[in-house]
């Protein structure tokens, strides 16, 4: 085939992410694994149909040619010189120029499309960018809907996807089946928390020892090779650390290694492993988003294609028109069906994306004035919880007098109870001992102060769904700011606000399925993105739900402020940050948000009654001077005014001769009374008492308080008394609070201090080294921040949890070949990957046993066997708070009661080890704990495995015992 075929095959070689044959991780994997029968398909059914469809539209040379002898012989027939004849001389022409002329129109063909998915395709991702106009005046259309504003961005339809383990998780296989692995090292880079300082770019390169060599590892089969990903200032682009790094291993790499490595080219100039390291440091540059709708977008672009650069009515020819059609014709029954591929392709991404993550990791941290006292002997055999006790609470330094015990080794019950506030991790003990211990906590979730959350956040809030909906009081998020360079997430460089949108966008919305009618969301942002971000918001919650932009302050002073050392500036420093307010519904109030009044504001002083506003029904005769015929308007309706007017005639008449003053006849009659006076003959004159007070109501200004602290180790850790401000003033007691950029933890300590319960979630370590045991500290009562201005002073439960995320779900695709290689075409377009990969994603069969249920997850870039715990899983999916859970039968016996959020169903979930509880056992279980299927009790039950209890129907669609599996499967992937 010519070269315009090859450069067509050679594109879609590359979206079809068939050029990285030895990658051996995620979405590759499988690609990998069905390259033989893809590029079957391409080669042998799918392209050779350009030439079908063509010859379809276009006379070939046989057809032609008969033709001609029918005309000569029609000619002579007449008496006519057929070599005069126009007919025949069409005839001819077309014969002469049809020899070439299929291959022609072929390449057209393959040209036209190389072109069309090469404007799309960019860095392994699907750009939504249509091209209107094209050549040096190109321009690009947006869809529009008649909007007043629109906000439009370049990846609008997309989803961002962009998590750490691009950095953790890369490995490739040699053609002798033995593994490389690129381990990242010592790096200052945490999941989604790519932070760089002022002038300070990041680069990969290999970590070099103090000799300044490549460090490496060799473990028998496998070959790992140490990288770094640091902050260096103003370096050199990636490429040359690419090529200095190669250098520095193929010299050092040992001879059993570099035949395959460094010596076996990949292409003419580039070798294994010089092509590993340009895709390991590339996989931050791509593969950034899933497309929401590929399908539809491309086939959209591909019919605006055709008519607005292919079939253009301008240069149609009469003499080439059956031609044109046919590349037509043929562009789009090729295109269409490269577009299905590819919208199977990233549909399939798109739901392993958008699937609800299983529950990896479930534990609790209750401090001891919560737990029976039966527990405390196991307790204080616990080496690993008395280890925690002594690192985060210094135990070991708490002396004994002779009212109380010391710290001994091992730890004393009496010592337990000295010290109810210790906070006990139920990940020290065993399961059986988690068991027992959750089983004599009756109300588990009505008991539980809050909800921590190790998760992409996206993956986290879908899977909170059904038990939120509707059920949060407040959001308040600070998520990495859109600062170029110094950005707090990883970005696409040609997209740096374009990616910042697409991460907020699905976020916030997802916040405001959860939040309550009258809940609110808070979103702190920089000035680099203030304007985009409340357009944003405008656009995700309604511009009628925008409450305020609030001001916050940045830093104490400007002490460190560049500027000062020269003598002109290029602009001013920026030392405040925005907070927007918005609403979920417009009708919706709120209590007062209070801040402290400054000290000269704070005694009490008299103040014009009149307002320079104009309501005529606050206009009337007061005290001798009348404000009908007067722009502007009293302060108070007239009643209360006339009783204000009374409450000071009183004290004049009855207790200010007694020597009485005003404040403290205020305070003896309870602070409640108010008080109106005429002091002078102008309008002016009317005024009215302001009490002494200590707060005010808060206007848009919040530069009184710090928007930053920096107790906990944490670059942007928001200041408690900010958290204070928004959670006080819009919440009640026992109100869920959601923050999904947890960072340091602010908003789920200030929750806990205040009484209310919090949802935190994020992905990086910092989860880990700083938030979660911030909140240990918080409930054994620490003293920092606003807890001196709290009633809390310690004490209660928090859960946190570990999900499967969208990468562990990558790595645990399997392709069952058991499908065969249909040669339906059909099939391999549109259904051969969600078939031939369905049962990696949820085994069922594998719930037979459901308490041995585990999946592969990356640790210390390993794929390691991970238990799930189907039971907290399942209780999400169908959004059930949990009254109770007991173990039964040696722990091969669940029971869950609760009740679901959205239905209000009282439910009861069994779940069973089936090679213990058989269907006889299940039935006899259910006597002995006096179940019945058939009364009120519950409403729904739900059971693993096929069985023999008693049913009936609840409705006309649903029966009242309904399989786990069937329900799972369906909540799983179920799009809200």
């Amino acid at each position: 085939m010519n070269q315009h075929y090859e450069a067509f095959r050679k594109k879609l070689q590359e979206i079809f992410m068939m050029d990285h044959a030895e990658l051996d991780f995620g979405i590759y994997r499988i690609m990998n694994h069905k390259r033989n029968q893809i590029n079957d398909f391409l080669d042998n059914q799918l392209l050779p149909q350009v030439e079908q469809t063509l010859k379809e539209y276009v006379k070939t040379d046989d057809s032609l040619q008969q033709e001609l002898t029918k005309a000569i012989e029609g000619c002579k027939n007449l008496g006519i010189d057929p070599d005069t004849n126009p007919k025949v001389q069409q005839l001819r022409q077309q014969i002469a120029q049809s020899s070439t002329g299929i291959d022609d129109l072929q390449n057209t063909v393959f040209s036209r499309l190389t072109q069309f998915f090469s404007r799309y395709y960019e860095g392994g991702d699907f750009v939504s960018q249509r091209r209107y106009k094209t050549g040096g005046n190109s321009a690009y259309a947006i869809p529009y809907n008649g909007e007043e504003v629109k906000l439009y961005w370049a990846n609008y339809d997309q989803y961002y996807i962009k998590t750490s383990e691009y950095f953790k998780n890369y490995t490739f296989k040699l053609r002798d089946g033995r593994r490389i692995f690129f381990v990242l090292v010592d790096a200052s880079t945490e999941q989604n928390n790519n932070k760089s300082t002022e002038g300070m770019e990041r680069r990969f390169d290999v970590l070099r020892n103090e000799e300044g060599l490549p460090v490496f590892e060799e473990m028998d089969d496998e070959f790992h090779i140490s990288f770094t990903y640091e902050l260096m200032m103003k370096p050199p682009k990636q490429e040359i650390f690419n090529k200095n790094a190669f250098e520095a291993l193929s010299v050092m790499i040992p001879k059993s290694w570099q035949d395959l490595l460094v010596k076996e080219n990949v292409t003419d100039k580039v070798v294994l492993l010089e092509k590993h390291i340009k895709a390991y440091t590339d996989k931050n540059s791509f593969d950034y988003f899933i497309h929401k709708d590929l399908g539809g977008f491309l086939s959209r672009e591909l019919d605006f294609y055709i008519k607005n650069e292919v079939f253009v009515i301008a240069d149609l020819d009469a003499a080439k028109l059956q031609s044109q059609l046919a590349v037509v014709k043929a562009i789009e029954r090729v295109g269409q069906k490269i577009i299905d591929f590819l919208a199977q392709l990233e549909n399939f991404q798109k739901r392993l994306w958008l699937k609800k993550k299983f529950v990896v990791q479930s534990d609790y941290c209750i401090t001891l004035d919560r737990v029976p006292e039966k527990y405390y002997p196991e307790i204080c055999a616990n080496d690993e919880q008395r280890k925690e006790w002594v690192r985060l609470f210094a135990i070991d330094e708490i002396k004994g007098d002779m009212m109380t015990e010391a710290y001994c080794e091992p730890l004393t019950i009496e010592f337990l109870k000295q010290n109810p506030l210790l906070v006990l991790d139920t990940k020290f003990f065993s399961l059986q001992f988690k068991h027992k211990l959750l089983a004599d906590i009756e109300g588990l979730d009505e008991q539980t102060n809050g909800l921590l959350i190790k998760s992409e956040n996206l993956q986290a809030i879908n899977l909170l769904t059904r038990t939120f909906s509707s059920n949060v009081r407040g959001c308040y998020i600070d998520p990495p700011f859109n600062l170029g360079e110094n950005a707090d997430y990883l970005y696409r460089v040609d997209y740096k606000d374009s990616t910042w949108l697409t991460l907020l966008y699905d976020r916030v919305l997802g916040i405001k399925k959860l939040l309550m009618d009258d809940g609110s969301i808070f979103v702190r942002c920089s000035h680099d993105g203030n304007m985009i971000l409340r357009q944003l918001l405008n656009q995700t919650y309604g511009q009628d739900n925008y409450r305020n932009e609030i001001v916050l302050r940045r830093a104490e002073e400007t002490k460190g402020d560049l500027n000062k050392q020269f003598g002109t500036i290029k602009s001013i420093t920026v030392n405040y940050d925005n907070l927007y307010w918005y609403s979920k519904y417009p009708n919706s109030r709120f209590s007062k948000i209070i801040k402290p009044i400054s000290a000269e504001k704070s005694d009490a002083h008299w103040h014009s009654f009149w307002k320079a506003l104009d309501r005529p029904t606050m206009r009337y005769e007061i005290l001798g001077i009348d404000l009908s015929n007067h722009y502007g308007q009293w302060m108070w309706e007239k009643n209360r005014a006339f009783a204000a007017v009374k409450n000071y005639e009183i004290y004049q008449e009855q207790f200010e001769p007694k020597g009485i003053s005003l404040e403290d006849y205020w305070v003896q009659t309870g602070k409640s009374l108010e008080f109106v006076k005429r002091d002078g003959d102008k309008i002016g004159s009317i005024k009215y008492w302001i009490p002494p007070r200590t707060e005010t109501m808060a206007d848009t200004n919040w530069l009184d308080i710090k928007g930053y602290a920096n107790k906990w180790g944490f670059k942007t850790e928001n200041s408690e008394g900010v958290l204070k401000r928004v959670i006080d003033s819009l919440s009640e007691k026992d109100d869920y609070i959601i923050d999904c950029f947890l960072g340091s933890g602010t908003t789920a300590a200030v929750a806990l201090k205040l009484q209310r319960k919090f949802i935190g979630i994020d992905m990086g370590d910092h989860i880990s080294k700083i938030a979660y045991p911030r909140l240990k500290y918080v409930l054994n009562g620490e003293k920092s921040g606003i807890s001196n201005s709290c009633t809390y002073r310690g004490g209660g439960c928090f859960k946190y949890i570990r999900l499967e995320q969208y990468e562990d779900t990558l790595n645990n695709l399997e392709v069952n070949d058991g499908f065969g290689k249909p040669d339906n075409e059909s099939y391999v377009l549109r259904y051969m990957l969600d078939t031939e990969t369905r049962d990696s994603l949820i085994n069922t069969k594998d719930f037979v046993r459901p308490f041995d249920y585990t999946i592969k997850t990356t640790r210390d870039n390993e794929l390691v066997d991970t238990p799930v715990d189907l039971v907290d899983t399942f209780n999400y999916l169908i959004g059930l708070h949990v009254d109770s859970i007991h173990w039964h039968k040696d722990d091969n016996i669940c029971v869950v009661e609760g009740t679901t959020h959205i239905e209000k169903e009282h439910a009861l979930v069994i779940w069973r080890n089936q090679d213990v509880i058989k269907n006889d056992d299940l039935n006899d279980f259910f006597r002995k704990q006096d179940y019945s299927t058939l009364d009120r009790e519950f409403d729904v039950i739900y059971v693993n495995g096929d069985n023999t209890l008693p049913n009936l129907k609840s409705d006309e669609e649903h029966w009242k015992v309904r399989l786990i599996e069937q329900e799972l499967m369906k909540r799983m992937f179920e799009e809200e």
